[in-house]
């Protein structure tokens, strides 16, 4: 567990500016928060350029498996992520607080997993807590088995955030038996308020299920603006 190209886990004390990785790949099967750079994140990342192949078991993300706290801000993204159990993200695998800027993903997403709640998206899987402002993802999202929270932007919402200038670009794919389905989230939960400013999809969403919209694909006990 905890596996990055650069750190398995990093304090709130580190920076990392400046990084390019090319040409590599992070591969743990059967393991957990995997990231092309770092695996759980707590420090602040800027100005890198990662092209990984990254693939492992739960909370896979190109750049970072788990972001607990800190901040990402001017990061490109553009290898393929891909996940055999919960929670992928094409930039991080879960969001559990920190801020995201000026980031963005062109990288497509694979998540092969039969359990009845899973997360996806071509950005951030599952978002528990933080802030995304000005970023975009471009790569396409494929579900092989079943998914119930896939979004082009964000898999899972489940936090009170702002979202603000944010878009997806790309196309989302899956079997009939993959729901809450979002252009850029697929679930909205919990009693949050959440505010979304300027945001939008474009993506193409080519799934016969439920709840598919081209927005969010569920909202379930949330303030939503």
């Amino acid at each position: 567990d905890n596996t990055g190209l650069l750190a398995d886990v990093t304090d709130n004390n580190t920076t990392i500016r400046k990084i390019t990785v090319t040409g590599s790949s992070v591969q743990c099967s059967g393991r957990n928060v995997i990231g092309g750079l770092v695996g759980k994140s707590y420090g602040t990342i800027e100005d890198s350029v990662i092209d990984c192949e990254v693939s492992g078991r739960a909370q896979i993300g190109g750049l970072v498996g788990t972001m607990v706290s800190g901040s990402l801000n001017g990061i490109i993204v553009s290898g393929n992520v891909t996940s055999t159990y919960q929670t992928v993200g094409g930039l991080v695998g879960q969001m559990e607080g920190g801020n995201i800027e000026t980031c963005s993903v062109s990288g497509d997403v694979s998540h092969d997993y039969s359990a009845s709640w899973s997360y996806a998206s071509g950005f951030v899987g599952r978002m528990t807590g933080g802030t995304i402002s000005l970023c975009h993802a471009t790569g396409n999202v494929n579900i092989v088995q079943r998914g119930s929270a896939v979004g082009g932007l964000i898999g899972s919402l489940e936090t009170s955030t702002t979202l603000a200038d944010n878009y997806y670009e790309g196309t989302i794919t899956g079997p009939a038996s993959t729901n809450n389905v979002g252009g850029l989230i697929g679930n909205l939960n919990g009693n949050h308020t959440v505010k979304i400013e300027r945001c939008h999809s474009a993506g193409t969403l080519t799934i016969q299920a439920d709840n598919v919209r081209g927005l969010l694909g569920q909202v379930q006990n949330a303030s939503t603006t």
